[in-house]
Formats: structure tokens, C-alpha cells, sequence
């Protein structure tokens, strides 16, 4: 009966070469969907955070960007535009994004704009008599 020493020494060259083949392609294979990926991020990164689009009904939607990478997709459609809000007119959605993307505007006594809110004066000062309690 013959012993078995391991494999042949031409099956074991065989099997090396096709493990560095198969490394190789891997290795392209990660370069290449990293190479999608930047290139998918690039195109996010570059959209504007919101965007008004009109829609086939005659109404008007105001849409947020957000990401999800698929490799088997192409770059920009990994850019997903989610619908915030639905407006029967174009006012309506850019109302809606002033208010969503503006910052809180104060306004003082006299109407001027203001760096805070303006507290009034019975809430500054403290309650000295029976008329200034609260409620």
C-alpha cells in the first residue's frame, strides 16, 4: 500500500498560482469599490442638503438628502432624496425650508432685531409685594 505524502508537486504549484490569482482579484475587486464609494461620497458631499422638486400631480416636495451605498448602483444614485413635506404651491415648500433651514430670529421692544430673546420685565425683577406674585 502506498503512503500519501501531501499533494503532488505540480498540483501544489497549480493551487498556489490560482490563490494568487484569486488574491489579486480580490484585492482589484476592493480597490475598484473603493474607487465607487469615494466617488459615490463625492456626489453626496456635493449635493445641497435640500432640494424642491416638482412632482408629476402638480404638487411640490421638499426633499432631505441621505446616503446608501450599493456597490451594483451607480455613483450619484447612492444619493437618496427622502420627501419631507408635500405643498400645493411653490411658496409652500420654500416657506417650509426657510423655516426647517433658518436660524431663530429675535426682535426687542421696539421691533429692531435682537441677539436674544427678550425677557419681559416682570419676569427680570423680583417679586416684592402681593401684586407681583405670579398667577
Amino acid at each position: 500500500m502506498r503512503e500519501w505524502r501531501g499533494e503532488e508537486p505540480d498540483r501544489a504549484e497549480g493551487n498556489a498560482a490560482a490563490d494568487a490569482a484569486d488574491a489579486a482579484d480580490q484585492l482589484r475587486r476592493a480597490v475598484e469599490q473603493e474607487r465607487h464609494r469615494a466617488a459615490a461620497r463625492r456626489f453626496f458631499d456635493a449635493a445641497p442638503l435640500y432640494r424642491v422638486d416638482f412632482e408629476e400631480d402638480g404638487t411640490v416636495s421638499l426633499r432631505k438628502k441621505s446616503y446608501e451605498f450599493w456597490p451594483d448602483r451607480p455613483p450619484a444614485a447612492c444619493t437618496r432624496w427622502r420627501v419631507l413635506s408635500t405643498h400645493p404651491d411653490l411658496e409652500g415648500a420654500e416657506r417650509r425650508l426657510r423655516h426647517i433651514a433658518s436660524p431663530p430670529v429675535y426682535y426687542d421692544e421696539r421691533g429692531r432685531l435682537a441677539p436674544a430673546p427678550a425677557a419681559a420685565e416682570r419676569e427680570r425683577r423680583r417679586p416684592t409685594g402681593p401684586d407681583d406674585a405670579p398667577g
